[in-house]
């Protein structure tokens, strides 16, 4: 196991389960903590109860609560708006998306691990504000 993303902790919000779970196995095969959830609602639940990750990885298309829903929340709450996000979706305007979500990066579907790996390194750091439009790439 690598030490990557020891100490890290994450949030995957992802409706596939079959991609919540492979992309669960390769950041916990890494040292990430990983919490995962189906939807943005729930999402929402595990962090006003108390779960505060480092990153949060954000599917834009998901039943119940999607992913722009969900970020809107997130920035209307002040002790989530620092914890960036780092968009994960097939859709084609994902660069405009993460701009006007201001998301710390975006990744294309289908993703490589490395790419993710390093797009987390990118934005998983220290929780500080990050600008709009700003890339993990």
């Amino acid at each position: 196991m690598s030490a990557e993303g020891q100490g890290k902790s994450l949030l995957l919000i992802e409706d596939d389960d079959l991609t919540r779970e492979l992309i669960t196995f390769v950041l916990e095969s890494r040292g990430y903590a990983v919490a995962g959830a189906p939807n943005g609602l729930e999402a929402l639940g595990l962090i006003l109860n108390g779960y505060m990750p480092d990153c949060i990885v954000l599917d834009l298309q998901m039943p119940v609560m999607d992913g722009r829903q969900f970020r809107h929340r997130q920035l209307d709450e002040p002790v989530l708006i620092d914890i960036p996000v780092l968009l994960l979706s097939g859709e084609r305007s994902l660069p405009r998306e993460a701009d006007e979500l201001g998301a710390a990066g975006y990744l294309q579907k289908p993703v490589e691990p490395d790419d993710l790996l390093a797009a987390l390194r990118g934005c998983c750091g220290e929780r500080r504000a990050q600008p709009a439009g700003a890339t993990a790439h």
